[in-house]
């Protein structure tokens, strides 16, 4: 018939109002405004959300698009049945009025109606107003009034284009005001995107009769006000992405000028290194009277190679495979003067990286064929232009700690060539923590150890590639 009865109901939950909607949105924008502030601290992730919210916004674009065409659609057919309905309904009262049948009664196929989009008013003290109710592809809307029971009958349908009033208003900026005694002020009515302002009057008994009306300003609605946020956010984003590429372009320009820093100092670092050198070679050498003059090893007879491809007689030592990088021919020697000189003749002949050097106050090796060897200084003369890029020679101080870790403390370049016959001499004074190295008669390098060793129970000669030969060797102490 005409009536729904109230079966059952229950509790759910609330939806989100505009109002909740505008509040979450301005904390939105809120939180953005304190990530642009914070833009180096979160560079990357800004810059993957950017790009995310940009598709995001492309594809609710493309969705938007594809609903309106869908709309449009379904207002021309709701219209076309819409002319249909309305043409059934003329001719089923043109039959009434002539005094014949009514016609069959209207057969409703549940299965065409559609509720998804549905949306329930109040309107009045006992009737509920229900819009966009779909039939098919045809838009309607019913009034439920309370029956006085248990139920509500139905009012309708209504079709779109037989309504005199909207389904809604925005009456959220609306105001009424009383003028004078009989007059009543309306404002801000949104109909269709357009504001209006009226004034009624009173009958004195039951009528308000519309006096005079204007078009307004539309007001701010939260529509309007979701509408600009949602703008903001946009523009904050569009703020930000921009933002970031400014700081990625400072941040290029800063590695650049660190870089040209970077090249002055290093400039500078050579000069000083070669002044350094310069200023050592220029110091007067020791007074001969002052350099230790009691021999404690003269040769290499005592010795034995303990790592690499050896052959020693007392006036000299070579060592032959190429491809050893920790070679050492070890000779006992107990070390604990005050000074202690150390001289030997070298040359390496071999190709690319090669090295000779000499270990001193050695105590507490185990493995000769580490990289270190105990405890212990060396002082090694080294060619490597893989990692030098040129073929110059350099001199360099290691303090070693074990068989396996030796750590570099000092490193000159000196023009003598490694492969040249060149006579270096060592002079370590315990007491004052210094070692002198001179190579060829000039003074190239000066470093004093921060704690100085002060037992030694070997020396030993070391090399790198082949071949290696090593001859006048001799120590002195004092």
């Amino acid at each position: 018939m005409d009536t729904l009865n109230l079966a059952s109901y229950w509790q759910s939950l609330t939806p989100k109002t505009a109002d909740v909607m505008v509040a979450e949105l301005e904390d939105e924008v809120d939180e953005l405004e304190d990530d642009v502030d914070d833009l180096e601290a979160a560079l990357s992730d800004a810059k993957a959300e950017a790009i995310a919210a940009a598709e995001a916004i492309a594809a609710a674009e493309a969705n938007h698009a594809d609903a309106i065409a869908d709309l449009k659609s379904d207002v021309a057919a709701a219209k076309a049945d819409a002319r249909r309905a309305r043409a059934f309904a003329d001719r089923v009262s043109a039959q009434a009025a002539e005094g014949g049948p009514a016609g069959p009664r209207l057969v409703v196929d549940p299965a065409k109606i559609d509720l998804d989009r549905a949306e329930m008013q109040l309107a009045g003290p006992d009737s509920i107003y229900v819009t966009n109710i779909y039939y098919g592809s045809t838009r309607a809307s019913v009034l439920l009034r309370y029956n006085g029971t248990n139920g509500a009958k139905i009012y309708g349908p209504y079709f779109d284009d037989e309504k005199l009033l909207y389904d809604s208003y925005e009456l959220g900026e609306a105001t009424l005001r009383v003028q004078g005694r009989d007059t009543l002020l309306l404002t801000d009515l949104v109909l269709g995107g357009q504001g209006y302002s009226g004034r009624f009057t009173f009958d004195g008994v039951d009528t308000l009769n519309l006096a005079s009306y204007w078009q307004t300003a539309p007001p701010v609605t939260d529509e309007m006000r979701v509408a600009d946020l949602q703008k903001q956010l946009q523009n904050t984003k569009d703020r930000y992405e921009r933002a970031i590429s400014v700081a990625e372009a400072n941040y290029e320009n800063e590695i650049s000028d660190l870089e040209a820093s970077l090249a002055v100092a290093e400039a500078d670092l050579s000069r000083a290194q070669a002044d350094a050198a310069a200023a050592v070679s220029a110091e007067p050498s020791v007074a001969p009277s002052a350099l230790p003059t009691r021999t404690v090893l003269s040769g290499f007879g005592r010795g034995s190679g303990v790592k690499g491809d050896w052959s020693a007689t007392n006036a000299g030592a070579t060592q032959r495979n190429g491809g050893e990088y920790f070679a050492k021919y070890a000779i006992p020697l107990v070390q604990n003067q005050a000074q202690t000189l150390y001289t030997f003749t070298a040359k390496a002949t071999g190709p690319g990286y090669t090295g000779y050097g000499l270990h001193f106050y050695v105590s507490g090796d185990r493995a000769a064929g580490g990289y270190g060897l105990g405890s212990s200084y060396l002082v090694w003369l080294t060619r490597d232009p893989d990692f030098y890029g040129t073929d110059d020679t350099y001199l360099q101080l290691y303090q070693s700690f074990n068989d396996v870790y030796m750590i570099q403390i000092a490193s000159v370049k000196i023009p003598n060539a490694i492969s040249a016959t060149n006579t270096t001499s060592v002079l370590y004074d315990k007491s004052a923590g210094s070692v002198v190295v001179s190579v060829g008669g000039r003074r190239q390098l000066i470093h004093e150890v921060s704690t100085p060793l002060l037992r030694g129970t070997k020396i030993a000669l070391r090399a790198l590639g082949a071949p290696v030969q090593f001859t006048n060797l001799n120590v002195k102490a004092k």
